[in-house]
C-alpha cells in the first residue's frame, strides 16, 4: 500500500471518528424513540386483547329477609313511587362508578357508531305484555324484561332469592357472584336509593323498594354489570352472542331482586325494563347513549300481537307503511322529582269513525297528563271526557259503549268505528277496533279495553300502541308516530 492510499484511509477514519461524536447523541435518542415505539405498539396489542376484561372481585353473600339488617339511613322504610304509587325517596348525586375497563370499551365507539342507523332487536308478545331479550354479565346471563315506559329502574331476580316466583321465563336467575364483571353498588355510590342497609356480615348494600299502581311490588339492592339486548329466543351461537355482547355491552346499575308481590312473583317475566325519561343512573338508554352504544338518544317500539320490533337510537323506518309524524313531548316531572319525567303528550281532539267527540277535554291535561305507558295493557281515558265519548259512541254504532264482555260476529266486529286521537302538531294516532276489542276466548266474545274512568289525566297503554312505530325521541323531547308492520322482520 503507498503512503498516498495509507494517508487517504487515515483521513476517513478520521472523518468516522468526529461524524460518529456529533452523531451519537442523536443517534441514541433515534434508537430510544423507536424502542418507545415498539413497547406503545405492544402495550396497545395486550389492550386491546384483554378490552373489557374486569379483575375478578369478591362478593358478599345477599342477605335473606330474615336475615338481621341494620339500617344506616333513616329513610330505609320510604318507598319510590311509579306511576300512582308511594312518595319516593331522594335520589343522591350521582357517583364515578366507570371503571378504566368500561373507558376502553367506549374508545372508538363513538366513531363505530357516527355513521350507524338505529339497531333492532325482536320483541316478545305473552300474557298481554311486550317483553325483550337483556344480556347480563361476563358469561352473560340471559332474562326476558317487560319494557315499560312508565317506570324508571330495571330489575329481575338475583340468585339467592328469598321470596321469588317460580313461573318465569328463566328458572335460572342472573347470579352476582357468576359474572366476573359484576360488583355490587355500595352506600358512597347508590344510585337510585338513600337507603343504605347492612347486613349481618356487615356488608352495606343500596337496598330498595319499588311499588306499581296495581299494587305489585318488588325490594333488591343495587348491582352495577354489562349489558346488551338479546338477538332471538331461538338465539344459540354463544361465541357470537359473547362476542358481541363483549363490543356492545355497557355497565349499568340495575336492581337486584330477592323478594317479589303481587303480579312480579306469578308473571311470565323475568323481571321490568323501565325507560322513562330519568338523567339519573337508572336510565338504561342513557346509559347506552352516554357509552356510544347507540347513535342517539332514543328509542321506538314497534308493537305487533305476537311481538314487534324494539329499536335502540331512531325508528323502524323499513317497517312503517306511513311517514312518521311528530309532536313536541310535554313537560312532565314524576311526583316533582327534576330527575325523572314520563313521555306526556297533548290530546286536542277525538273522532270516533268520522264524528267528533265534543267536550270533556279539559281531564287530558290534570294530574300527570296524558302519558304513554307500554307497561299497562289497556287504556284510561279521562272521566271528563265519559260523557261525549259514550254519546257518539251511541251515535256512531247505535250501540250502548260497554266495558263488558260482549259477542260479536265477525262482520260486526270490523263494522266497529276506528277511532283517531289527534295530538299537537296535527298527529293523527288511529286505533282500529282489533286493538282496542280484546278477543277473550273462541266463541267470539270481546272486551273493549278503552276505559272511560281516569280522575286526572290518561293513560294511552300497549293495547292502542299496537301496528304502530312510536319513537320516544329523548334528546328532541318529541314523540314521533308512523303506521307500520310491526310484525316485519328488520
Amino acid at each position: 500500500m503507498d503512503a498516498y492510499t495509507k494517508e487517504m484511509k487515515r483521513n476517513q477514519s478520521t472523518a468516522y471518528y468526529y461524524w460518529w461524536r456529533k452523531r451519537k447523541i442523536q443517534i441514541y435518542l433515534c434508537v430510544a424513540v423507536f424502542l418507545f415505539l415498539v413497547l406503545s405498539i405492544v402495550g396497545a396489542f395486550r389492550a386491546r386483547r384483554d378490552d373489557g376484561m374486569l379483575d375478578d372481585l369478591e362478593h358478599e353473600i345477599v342477605p335473606s329477609v330474615g336475615d338481621e339488617m341494620q339500617l344506616v339511613n333513616n329513610n330505609h322504610n320510604n318507598v319510590i313511587r311509579i306511576r300512582n304509587d308511594l312518595p319516593g325517596l331522594d335520589t343522591v348525586e350521582e357517583a364515578e362508578t366507570s371503571s378504566s375497563s368500561n373507558d376502553r370499551r367506549r374508545n372508538g365507539r363513538k366513531d363505530e357508531v357516527s355513521n350507524m342507523s338505529a339497531i333492532h332487536r325482536p320483541l316478545v308478545a305473552k300474557h298481554n305484555s311486550h317483553h325483550i331479550f337483556l344480556d347480563i354479565g361476563t358469561p352473560y346471563k340471559r332474562q326476558l324484561l317487560i319494557v315499560d315506559t312508565g317506570s324508571f329502574h330495571t330489575a329481575f331476580p338475583c340468585d339467592p332469592c328469598v321470596d321469588c316466583g317460580t313461573h318465569h321465563a328463566n328458572s335460572m336467575f342472573y347470579s352476582v357472584s357468576d359474572s366476573s364483571s359484576s360488583r355490587h353498588v355500595t352506600c358512597g355510590d347508590c344510585q337510585s336509593t338513600t337507603s343504605c342497609v347492612k347486613d349481618k356480615h356487615g356488608v352495606n348494600k343500596c337496598w330498595l323498594r319499588k311499588q306499581y299502581t296495581e299494587g305489585s311490588s318488588w325490594t333488591g339492592y343495587e348491582v352495577m354489570d354489562y349489558v346488551w339486548f338479546g338477538n332471538s329466543e331461538t338465539e344459540f351461537d354463544f361465541d357470537h352472542i359473547q362476542e358481541e355482547h363483549q363490543r356492545m355491552s355497557t355497565e349499568y346499575v340495575f336492581g337486584c331482586v330477592n323478594s317479589e308481590q303481587g303480579m312480579f312473583k306469578d308473571q311470565y317475566a323475568d323481571g321490568i325494563m323501565g325507560l322513562g325519561m330519568s338523567n339519573s343512573k337508572s336510565s338504561i338508554m342513557q346509559a347506552f347513549y352516554d357509552s356510544g352504544s347507540i347513535p342517539s338518544d332514543a328509542f321506538a317500539l314497534c308493537f305487533s300481537r305476537t311481538g314487534g320490533i324494539f329499536s335502540l337510537g331512531g325508528p323502524a323506518t323499513s317497517a312503517h307503511t306511513e311517514m312518521m309524524m311528530y309532536t313536541d313531548l310535554v313537560t312532565s316531572r314524576h311526583h316533582g322529582k327534576s330527575h325523572e319525567s314520563l313521555y306526556v303528550v297533548n290530546i286536542v281532539s277525538i273522532f270516533i269513525g268520522d264524528e267528533p267527540v265534543e267536550g270533556g277535554f279539559d281531564g287530558f291535561s290534570t294530574g300527570k297528563g296524558t302519558v304513554i305507558d307500554s307497561g299497562t295493557t289497556d287504556t284510561f281515558l279521562p272521566i271528563s271526557v265519559a260523557a261525549p265519548f259514550r254519546a257518539t259512541w251511541e251515535k256512531v254504532t247505535g250501540m250502548t259503549y260497554t266495558n263488558e264482555e260482549q259477542i260479536l260476529t265477525p262482520e260486526q266486529l270490523s263494522n266497529l268505528p276506528q277511532i283517531t286521537f289527534n295530538l299537537s302538531n296535527n298527529v293523527k294516532w288511529s286505533v282500529a277496533p282489533r286493538s282496542y276489542m280484546e278477543d277473550i276466548s273462541s266463541s267470539n266474545t270481546f272486551k273493549n279495553r278503552i276505559y272511560l274512568d281516569e280522575k286526572a289525566g290518561a293513560v294511552m297503554g300497549s293495547n292502542v300502541m299496537v301496528d304502530h312505530d312510536i319513537l320516544f325521541d329523548i334528546e328532541n323531547q318529541r314523540l314521533g308516530l308512523a303506521s307500520a308492520n310491526c310484525d316485519n322482520i328488520i
